[in-house]
């Protein structure tokens, strides 16, 4: 769990559904495939400014990342709040057992490369 999202747990008491939806969102496929997405805009940002030296360049990633952090906490947190509104306290306390345990863990590692996979296999697909 990130450091915001501690500060944000231990700033305001929360319901415990609260705390667990927002555990579980920190958990899960959002927040898994979140890095990868800052990482790939961040350098599709620098492709589009070849003219940046190496000090701008990496003033830029920085100020892409503090950035990023931001929208990821908002993203997360309003899936924790869709997670406490819908699921009871008894299904968020499993899915978070589930999303802590070895099996969970795999899953989570490997959900950047699956999504990635399905979107590659979008391509070109017709919905209509």
């Amino acid at each position: 769990m990130s450091i915001v999202a501690l500060a944000l747990l231990a700033a305001a008491p929360a319901t415990e559904p609260q705390r667990l939806g927002l555990e579980l969102a920190h958990l899960g496929s959002i927040a898994a495939m979140l890095p990868a997405i800052e990482l790939e805009q961040t350098d599709q940002l620098l492709d589009e400014h070849p003219e940046l030296g190496t000090r701008e360049r990496l003033a830029l990633r920085r100020i892409a990342h503090r950035v990023a952090v931001q929208g990821m906490e908002r993203l997360i947190e309003a899936e924790g709040r869709g997670y406490a509104e819908r699921m009871s306290v008894e299904d968020l306390r499993a899915a978070v057992a589930f999303a802590k345990s070895p099996a969970g863990r795999r899953m989570h590692a490997a959900e950047p490369a699956i999504a990635r996979a399905t979107l590659l296999a979008m391509r070109g697909y017709d919905y209509k």
